[in-house]
């Protein structure tokens, strides 16, 4: 899983049902070296898609995605990792 990944599933989990321009805005946000381009953070939706950690709908025309349980499984499983290291 790459670091886009983490923050996007990260993003999404806290704050569930985002349309594109939000999930930038709110990875963008996060104190980054370098943040992922708009580009970037669609192409690991498409990947996280194809792995079932999030899913999308339409509203109003536009594109909402939404973490999967598997998604919120994922980033679980990698804040307790990171707790551990921390330990």
């Amino acid at each position: 899983m790459s670091r886009v990944d983490v923050f996007v599933l990260a993003v999404l989990s806290r704050k569930n049902r985002l349309s594109l321009s939000r999930i930038v805005e709110e990875v963008r946000g996060i104190n980054l070296n370098k943040p992922p381009s708009r580009i970037g953070i669609y192409k690991r939706l498409n990947v996280l898609r194809t792995q079932n950690l999030v899913g999308f709908e339409w509203k109003q025309g536009e594109k909402i995605y939404i973490i999967s349980e598997e998604g919120r499984e994922k980033i679980s499983e990698f804040i307790n990792q990171l707790i551990g290291i921390s330990a």
